[in-house]
């Protein structure tokens, strides 16, 4: 028993002695205070270039005319917010602590000659930083780092790699389409011989003359505004007969069969790139006159006004047919009532939900003749114009 004690003893003294050792030999003692020195500093504002090279591809970006272009492997615009983050990133690196100083230690950092990401950083033509962007730490929550034609390998504070180690393809801007959205005034459909329009009049949409749902055109009008690539299709493809065409603010958007289910191609009347879309995307746009009506959102009958009874134009449905317009006022009261009526004598054998909100908070108000001229205090005004904003006064 003595012995087994003696010899383990004897082991961790062995290995305490070879610790000590390998943290003393020159190139490998890790240092700290370095008091939040910057890996490298440059002016974001005059830079106008920058070159990352890593083991899969040679990266060129370079600003002209205030915007940035993707320039090697290919010429395309730039994603300009990954750049102007990357940019801001690179001169912000603060040194936590030196890791090793030892050259043929990088590899393990990944921060060698092959290794890691090889950044350099132009302002206003003239190189002014490089530096390599090597692995996370064991940690996750640093990164190494070394300047060029440095030795020295720092840990960087926080994770980064990431903001420099993009393909080719992850720097170009995906915007097939990009606005403004409180700038779009009217889309225009095509589904082969179909067409329809929608447009805005004053704070009001329309499905050609139908008013249109706010929600469904808020949805659409948000990805419509903002409509991007989920890949890019650089070869050569023969596009067939676009299955359909949106049209606004001049620029069309062609939508082409796939042979792959699921996916669309697209392309826009102002580039001639092509674009490959999931069709959960596509569908976002691609949406027929019936969608953007009052009866298609969750329920099976839909009888009324398709909004406030104070605005203009102010049409009666019945599911998706107009039945008069202007709608009489004093009649609505008692037309839902019959209405509902009907519906719970023809659905009382099974569960149904019924929704029936009066017309009335508000003016105008319209009684029907059963009870007009029956309240003793009458609203000082039964029959104010119809206003086409919607602030209602209730």
């Amino acid at each position: 028993m003595k012995r087994s004690m003696a010899i383990l003893v004897a082991i961790l003294v062995v290995l305490g002695v070879a610790t000590y050792l390998v943290l003393q030999r020159p190139g490998e003692q890790s240092s700290s205070g370095l008091m939040g020195e910057k890996l490298v500093d440059y002016d974001s504002a005059a830079v106008d270039r920058i070159e990352v090279t890593t083991r899969q591809e040679h990266i060129t970006l370079a600003r002209e005319a205030g915007i940035w272009m993707l320039k090697e492997p290919v010429t395309y615009r730039a994603d300009e917010a990954l750049v102007t983050q990357m940019v801001g990133k690179g001169r912000s690196i603060a040194l936590k602590s030196l890791v090793s100083s030892n050259p043929q230690k990088q590899q393990v950092f990944d921060l060698d000659s092959a290794g890691g990401a090889l950044v350099r950083v132009f302002e206003r033509g003239t190189e002014t930083s490089t530096f390599r962007i090597g692995k996370a730490s064991a940690s996750f929550t640093e990164t190494y780092v070394r300047r060029e034609n440095s030795t020295e390998v720092y840990l960087g504070d926080g994770i980064f790699g990431y903001l420099f180690n993009r393909q080719a393809r992850d720097w170009r801007d995906k915007s097939i389409y990009k606005t403004d959205q409180s700038s779009i005034s009217s889309v225009r459909f095509q589904y082969g011989d179909t067409l329809f329009t929608l447009v805005r009049k004053d704070s009001l949409w329309f499905a050609d003359r139908d008013t249109a749902n706010e929600s469904t055109i808020n949805g659409f009008l948000g990805a419509l505004a903002k409509f991007q690539t989920d890949e890019f299709v650089d070869s050569t493809i023969a596009l067939q007969q676009p299955k359909a065409v949106i049209e606004t603010g001049g620029t069309q958007l062609q939508f082409y069969p796939h042979p792959t289910a699921g996916k669309y191609y697209v392309r826009s009347s102002v580039s001639p790139q092509v674009f490959e879309v999931q069709s959960w995307r596509a569908s976002q746009l691609l949406k027929r006159k019936k969608e953007f009506l009052p009866p298609r959102h969750g329920f099976d009958y839909y009888f009324g006004l398709p909004y406030s009874n104070d605005m203009n134009p102010r049409p009666l449905m019945h599911n998706l047919e107009i039945l008069e317009e202007p709608a009489a006022l004093e009649t609505l009261t008692p037309r839902y009532t019959e209405q509902v009526l009907k519906f719970i004598e023809r659905s009382k054998g099974s569960p149904f939900f019924l929704y029936m909100p009066h017309t009335y908070p508000h003016i105008p108000l319209g009684a029907s003749p059963r009870f007009s001229g029956k309240s003793k205090r009458r609203p000082r005004d039964l029959a104010s114009p119809p206003r086409n904003d919607r602030s209602n006064p209730i």
